[in-house]
């Protein structure tokens, strides 16, 4: 039997029978009339703070802001490009809502000539969808960094009440001239001059296109008028030269072209372009003037730093790299030490093949790459070049060191390029996509060397991650189709949704093969024809398009217009994926009465010794060009935005950071 708890006193049984608030009630009482008035004091200042604070705090936040944004003006008339970085992070971090923000970075990236600019924009739209000019802005941005798909998306994301305004026309035509679409610059220009007929610049650009059209007489008038602009003083002189110089060069011309751009390059707007333009006549004409026009040229690259890298290419693919690293070798120490003229002394030096000097100049200057990373990045070429095992596996470990160094992974990217050793590239490029995802470069230069190597899973991935980057590439589409629809992935009923919106959206007629092949695998012939009928004679000559309809000619029971279509496909002179060699197999066998062979130990091997021979081709063609400079357009991009990040350094990578969270899950309206 358990023994009872004995009973509480009789004080603390009491305390704890009366409820909280009696208790509180009983304490208010027993205090003095002042404590009693300062307890309703305390009491009462609570809703006012609530409601102070609500009100306050987002005129503080402006307030704030307000001082980044006038910091940041002031960072950029002095050119302090770091201090406006870290101004402009400040500002969107007092509040990513206002479209004052974002309308003032978009001016500073757009004046940068920054992809992200268009980023911007597209944010700015998203706050303001009635302000039109957000979404020009965003074009012309893309525009200006050579995007003309996504300045369409944006144009076609207006009202069409904007459709007819001389901003729309005009930016426009000029996206249909980039996409190389003349017919459609030409209608909106010619829409234009009726409503607008003194619009000078309108037509200037309609001359333009006209210079370039099929149709003679009406590209001699078009040239006729632009010779008078050229012959005139006026804002479009400099423009007519250029336009008439690189007609005349394309007709050979080249006497009459070297006199136009003999004035061009005088001029005081004249570009590099214009002086290349220039040299590239004397070449062609061998002018006795052309050792005095390379000197000039390359004192133009002193005065004009951001000049000096294209000029530096430009003479290196005229086979006069050793040359030029002679001439930077004798300038004085003052121009050794600009970074523009270490960055071409380096790129000389791989030109020339000259690794101990490269490796000198890389572990040297304010940008130097540490002397340990430096030792790994030697040993690992030294392993290469004696066909050691272990070579990758050391370039493994440079990558490792290199992981989050944009700069650093850049240099080591054109390292191996100019060594040739493509496996090591691919590996560097790979780890570039990782760090910057969104730079749809890095996803094209991936994309054919994948593609050379035969490995269609891979360029499913990268043909994703390049969409991703920039969608409203269509060709990129176009072979992603082509992947989904080889290794049989994919929502088919989506795979057709998006072909068919590309289909229906106009563009490249020839693109639309990839939609007549997966309508007649899901046995729809007679639409598969009719989208075959609109592809024209000359993009059916491309070896790509005429495998994938030879398979829909066949599979719609018309063997002998596969068979013509056929003979003109060699897979040994095409690039072609080792599925695609495959898919010559199954319709051969189609238009000969065979059965379609779709998995089987035959098409096995045939993939797989296609995949074999692709791969052994791709490393000894890739070896073969040590000095190749297909990747310095890639490496121009990225030293540049890695000598943004490493003066602006951690600010405007900080500040893009700041960009990317805030229209992560906010896309542009």
């Amino acid at each position: 039997m358990s023994t009872p708890e004995p009973p509480a006193p009789p004080g603390q049984r009491q305390k704890r029978m009366i409820p909280l608030h009696t208790r509180v009630i009983l304490w208010y009482l027993q205090q003095r009339t002042l404590n009693r008035l300062a307890i309703w004091a305390l009491l009462a200042s609570i809703p006012f703070a609530i409601v102070a604070f609500k009100l306050a705090r987002p005129a503080y936040r402006d307030w704030k802001q307000r001082n980044a944004l006038a910091l940041a003006d002031s960072y950029i008339k002095r050119n302090d490009l770091k201090g406006a970085s870290l101004a402009f992070r400040r500002a969107i971090q007092a509040n990513p809502k206002n479209p004052r923000v974002w309308k003032q970075l978009g001016v500073f990236l757009q004046n940068a000539k920054s992809p992200e600019a268009v980023t911007v924009w597209e944010l700015a739209a998203g706050l303001e969808p009635s302000v039109f000019s957000h979404r020009y802005n965003a074009a012309r941005s893309a525009l200006a960094v050579g995007n003309w798909q996504r300045a369409r998306s944006n144009l076609d994301a207006l009202p069409k009440s904007e459709w007819h305004s001389t901003d729309y026309l005009l930016i426009s035509s000029e996206a249909f001239t980039a996409g190389r679409q003349p017919d459609k610059a030409e209608s909106d220009l010619e829409t234009l001059l009726k409503t607008d007929p003194g619009n000078a610049e309108a037509a200037f650009r309609l001359d333009q296109v006209r210079m370039g059209s099929p149709d003679p007489e009406k590209s001699r008038d078009a040239g006729v008028r632009m010779r008078e602009r050229a012959n005139t003083e006026g804002p479009y002189m400099t423009q007519a030269l250029r336009q008439l110089g690189m007609a005349e060069a394309r007709r050979g011309e080249y006497l009459l072209a070297a006199s136009d751009a003999q004035i061009l390059r005088h001029r005081r707007d004249a570009v590099v372009n214009d002086q290349i333009l220039f040299l590239d006549l004397e070449f062609a004409t061998s002018s006795f003037t052309l050792p005095i026009s390379i000197k000039e040229i390359r004192k133009r690259g002193l005065e004009n730093p951001q000049d000096l890298m294209p000029i530096v290419n430009y003479l290196i693919n005229r086979g006069l790299a050793a040359d030029t690293l002679a001439w930077i070798e004798r300038l004085p120490p003052a121009d050794l030490e600009k970074p523009s003229v270490r960055q071409a002394a380096i790129e000389l030096a791989l030109a020339n093949r000259d690794w101990t000097k490269a490796y000198e100049m890389l572990g040297a200057g304010p940008d130097a790459i540490p002397k340990d990373k430096l030792a790994r990045i030697e040993s690992a070429h030294r392993a290469f070049r004696e066909d050691k095992p272990d070579a990758l596996s050391k370039w493994s470990e440079v990558l490792s060191d290199a992981r989050g160094n944009l700069y650093l992974l850049a240099v080591i990217e054109r390292l191996t390029s100019a060594w040739g050793w493509p496996e090591a590239r691919e590996k560097t490029l790979w780890a570039i996509g990782s760090e910057v995802p969104s730079n749809p470069m890095v996803w094209k230069e991936l994309s054919p060397l994948a593609l050379k190597q035969g490995n269609t899973p891979a360029l499913a991935q990268i043909l994703g991650s390049l969409m991703a980057a920039e969608p409203s590439n269509r060709e990129a589409r176009s072979l992603w189709l082509c992947v989904q629809f080889l290794l049989d992935r994919g929502d088919k009923n989506e795979l057709l949704r998006i072909a068919k919106a590309d289909a229906d959206s106009g563009g490249d007629a020839k693109l639309q093969f990839i939609y007549a092949a997966l309508l007649a695998r899901e046995g729809r012939t007679q639409e598969a024809l009719a989208i075959c009928g609109k592809i024209p004679p000359d993009g059916r000559k491309d070896p790509r398009v005429a495998i994938y309809l030879a398979y829909v000619y066949a599979k719609a029971k018309q063997p002998e217009v596969a068979k013509s279509l056929l003979a003109g496909v060699d897979p040994a002179k095409s690039v072609l994926l080792p599925e695609e060699v495959a898919l010559i197999v199954r319709a051969q066998d189609l238009a000969a009465g065979r059965p379609e062979i779709s998995s089987s130990a035959n098409l096995s091997k045939i993939i797989d010794q296609s995949r074999a021979n692709q791969v052994l081709k791709s490393i000894q063609g890739e070896r073969s060009d040590a000095a190749s400079t297909d990747s310095n357009s890639l490496f121009e991009t990225l030293k540049k935005q890695s000598a943004e990040e490493k003066g602006s350094d951690e600010q405007l990578k900080k500040l893009r950071q700041e960009i990317q969270n805030s229209t992560k899950g906010k896309p542009a309206q």
